[in-house]
């Protein structure tokens, strides 16, 4: 079983008020379990949350992979608590982005005085690599991580994650061409079984955010159609946009697809592995 939860669906900022409560206000994070392996994609607010269900579940190892090193993808980290945990290996991987800027760059940086008391030299367990947008990695349970690089201010990596036959495509935070979607994001998010979309916006929202770096459900509706993705997940909804407004979100794409969910905190998205592999005959 492929498994995927959503520890933190915002972007931005942490929202947590009663208007956002339904949806969830902790920013990016999002646990992929392929049988009993981990991944975590980004470390915003929702992962201080994850830190302490993985150590409750005796969880000894897991692989991090950043998207970029905006503010609410990383917030969390700092208290991200298997981080400091002699008991559990983090390997955390980041791509290189604009100006050469690695994960432990900019993690070192809020992770120092005045900003937070302690720095990354407490995290003894934890590892850090870098990679070049584009490369492809292969981790120890046969997991394929395909990387893309996306329109973002600064950089941002995209990634597809194969493993026993299933294929998720993570793609935030991310503005669509103003032309159209480019054959590139096309091509990688072909055929996932799960998609997970940056939304920000609405349509109406978008024109006065354009060169932000986001995009909206309409382009994930466009782009899912056009690619075969079986299920989509709008995601990293706007600090402002209230449980309220994203019902109306979601109205507005049933009425296109059925295939398409606006993402709420604490989500779990269930895929059946294919594990024609390791049947072996009697």
């Amino acid at each position: 079983m492929v498994k995927v939860r959503f520890w933190g669906v915002r972007g931005s900022i942490p929202c947590c008020t009663p208007e956002t409560s339904r949806y969830g206000g902790d920013t990016a994070c999002i646990e992929i379990s392929c049988g009993d392996d981990v991944i975590v994609i980004d470390g915003g607010s929702g992962i201080r949350h994850l830190g302490l269900d993985l150590i409750s579940r005796g969880t000894e190892q897991l692989d991090l992979f950043v998207t970029h090193y905006h503010f609410d993808h990383l917030c969390g980290m700092p208290f991200f608590c298997s981080a400091y945990n002699p008991n559990v290996k983090v390997r955390a991987h980041g791509p290189i982005l604009d100006n050469g800027v690695t994960l432990h760059d900019a993690l070192s940086k809020l992770m120092e005085p005045p900003l937070f008391p302690v720095t990354t030299t407490l995290l003894t367990c934890t590892t850090f690599s870098e990679f070049t947008i584009g490369e492809t990695m292969e981790l120890d349970n046969g997991a394929k991580i395909q990387t893309i690089r996306l329109n973002h201010p600064g950089g941002a990596c995209g990634y597809r994650i194969e493993w026993k036959g299933r294929v998720i495509a993570i793609v935030t935070d991310f503005e669509h061409e103003a032309g159209g979607l480019g054959e590139d994001i096309k091509a990688f998010v072909s055929g996932a079984d799960l998609m997970v979309f940056d939304a920000m916006y609405t349509a109406e929202d978008y024109p006065k955010y354009v060169g932000w770096g986001h995009s909206t459900d309409d382009v994930c509706l466009q782009l899912a159609k056009e690619t075969s993705v079986k299920q989509s997940i709008l995601f990293h909804h706007a600090p402002y946009r209230t449980d309220e407004a994203l019902d109306q979100i979601q109205a507005h794409v049933n009425a296109s697809s059925n295939g398409v969910t606006v993402g709420r905190q604490g989500m779990v998205v269930e895929l059946p592995a294919d594990l024609s592999d390791d049947q072996t005959p009697d």
